[in-house]
C-alpha cells in the first residue's frame, strides 16, 4: 500500500506555536501585547509569527514541487 499526503489548501490548516521562556521573556511579551508599538516590524512575536509562517509556507511549497 502506498500512501501520500498532500495538504489541499495550506493556508487552511491550523497552526500551533508554543512558546516556552523564562519569567521576564512573558513578562516582556505581556508588555509588547499591551503596548502597539512592539507590533512594529521587528517586535518579538511579530518575528516569532512570520518564522512560523515562512517555515510552514516553504515546506508546503517544497512539498508541492515534489509531488
Amino acid at each position: 500500500m502506498k500512501a501520500q499526503f498532500k495538504a489541499e489548501c495550506p493556508k487552511e490548516i491550523q497552526m500551533t506555536m508554543t512558546l516556552t521562556m523564562t519569567l521576564a521573556e512573558w513578562t516582556e511579551i505581556a508588555e509588547h501585547l499591551t503596548d502597539t508599538r512592539h507590533y512594529r516590524p521587528d517586535g518579538k512575536l511579530l518575528d516569532a509569527i512570520r518564522t512560523m509562517t515562512r517555515k510552514a509556507a516553504a515546506h508546503f511549497d517544497a512539498e508541492t514541487e515534489e509531488g
